[in-house]
């Protein structure tokens, strides 16, 4: 599951460029429960679909406690956390209508989900029957496009929605980076280098709550400022991608972006041209 996640969430993993600690599920939320939906999400932002009636029917949904979140969920792998424990609803009382997705809701009242998705098949309990993922038989994997974000961004983010942790920016800004091919799944943008682009080197572009606009109502973020490269001393590769790299300015010591996007057209920078991304132009989104 986890094809979705809410507004809320979106919001939350992308003001880590802000300089903003990312909240973990729990404390954004208080705890967690897994619900069964029997229709699946309409949209990725709205990931609730319809859940099984609880009148009359035996079913609630499945608490998860802060304390047991570390434990409760594998370490993820690959972008996928399985649960180590067994998730039990039930009995029914009466014969439950079949079960097609799965939602995590932040308390047991929440109406929208902080994620959701389907099973891979059906499931119904007759009446008297108890509902039943066993160990490792319940999948959460980030599956957004791995052409947006890295493995190590994917993993903190599951790690905040089920694990119970935070995390932030390791520093005070990020480099931006620019490629020459669209990125592929480890993270490669075939960047730019003093070869194939004499004098480029990536820019740094300073985080705060000024220089992104607030996520709050779109999911994404953009910049509020000017990204102005230094000028090429010779004709440079053509530009196809971008990559917003955290840890270093040096591509042998942090080669692979946080983020990283392809452009809406191919750009190309001749001897004593610049490339300049304006203010509002890069978004970041989940």
């Amino acid at each position: 599951m986890a094809e979705g996640i809410s507004l809320e969430q979106k919001a939350n993993f992308v003001k880590v460029l802000r300089r903003e600690p990312v909240d973990s599920a729990y404390s954004l939320a208080g705890s967690n429960h897994i619900g069964l939906l029997t229709s699946l999400p309409p949209t990725t932002m709205d990931c609730s679909g319809i859940e099984l009636a609880t009148t009359t029917t035996g079913y609630a949904r499945f608490n998860i406690s802060d304390a047991a979140a570390p434990t409760f969920w594998s370490t993820p792998q690959n972008r996928i956390s399985y649960n180590l424990q067994t998730i039990l609803f039930g009995p029914a009382i009466t014969s439950w209508q079949k079960v097609v997705g799965v939602a995590l809701f932040g308390d047991n009242t929440a109406t929208t989900a902080l994620a959701g998705g389907h099973l891979n098949a059906g499931i119904t309990a007759p009446e008297n029957y108890y509902l039943k993922f066993a160990p490792g038989q319940l999948k959460i994997e980030v599956t957004a496009d791995w052409k947006f974000k890295s493995e190590e961004l994917a993993v903190k983010q599951i790690r905040a929605l089920l694990h119970n942790e935070t995390f932030s920016l390791p520093n005070n800004q990020v480099w931006i980076g620019l490629g020459t091919k669209a990125p592929n799944q480890s993270g490669d943008i075939g960047e730019l280098t003093e070869t194939t682009a004499p004098g480029y080197e990536r820019i740094p572009y300073v985080c705060d709550d000024t220089t992104w606009t607030d996520p709050a109502a779109t999911g994404s973020v953009s910049n509020t400022q000017e990204m102005e490269f230094a000028d090429a001393t010779e004709n440079w590769a053509a530009i196809r991608s971008f990559g917003i790299f955290v840890n270093s300015n040096d591509p042998a010591s942090d080669p692979v972006p946080w983020y990283h996007g392809t452009l809406n057209s191919e750009a190309i920078v001749r001897k004593f041209d610049n490339i300049i991304i304006p203010a509002n132009s890069l978004e970041v989104s989940e």
